[in-house]
């Protein structure tokens, strides 16, 4: 494991995902990486839920270039031209606790959140241990070895956090101490 992040869209919010490679924004090879989307809320066509293309994996990685949307979250996105059609994606859609999994090669994007609902999830990026980054480009980058053994020892180990961050404590009261006596 080496990143995790969560993308939240408010309700009404104008924000957008184009379509794009998550392989393309990180510097590393090969391309062996999967992120896992947990849903923190519903998600679907309404609130702005991911659509992707099946199979696009298996093209490669597809040269982007700048958003040209204002409403746009990334700054690069697929050139036009490109050969696929947003039409054959598909929507997911995911109740809270469901999560879906996506290889880094895959063209994926969301629409805005329009609906009254809130949209989040957590994303959980994956790789298997023969993918080495790139630390000239991401000289902070860190992997956490989930399980097995890392055999080739390509990219920097990061140390596990040791502090527990429980529940704040709260002391109990009485209705006559909360001035409800």
């Amino acid at each position: 494991m080496w990143a995790s992040s969560f993308f939240i869209k408010e309700p009404r919010t104008s924000s957008m995902v184009g379509w794009h490679q998550d392989a393309y924004y990180w510097p590393m090879a090969p391309h062996n990486s999967v992120t896992v989307w947990l849903a923190f809320d519903d998600v679907d066509e309404v609130n702005g839920g991911m659509k992707l293309l099946p199979g696009s994996h298996r093209g490669g990685v597809i040269k982007h270039r700048k958003s040209l949307s204002t409403a746009s979250v990334l700054t690069l996105e697929l050139a036009d031209g490109s050969d696929f059609s947003a039409d054959q994606a598909i929507q997911f859609r995911l109740k809270a606790g469901e999560c879906s999994l996506h290889d880094d090669r895959a063209i994926h994007g969301s629409p805005a959140n329009p609906s009254d609902r809130r949209r989040a999830g957590l994303t959980i990026r994956y790789s298997g241990t023969d993918v080495k980054n790139d630390l000239s480009v991401n000289p902070n980058f860190k992997t956490y070895l989930c399980r097995g053994v890392d055999e080739f020892q390509l990219n920097p180990i990061g140390v596990p956090p040791t502090t527990r961050y429980g529940r704040p404590s709260f002391k109990a009261v009485s209705n006559e101490e909360a001035g409800k006596g």
